[in-house]
């Protein structure tokens, strides 16, 4: 996941926030 790798951005905390929702529906 490069994009995780990126600098600190508002799309990187976007990122984290659609992450966290793809792993949730992974459950």
């Amino acid at each position: 996941m490069d994009i995780i790798r990126k600098p600190a951005h508002a799309s990187d905390l976007a990122t984290v926030v659609v992450e966290a929702m793809l792993i949730d529906s992974r459950r």
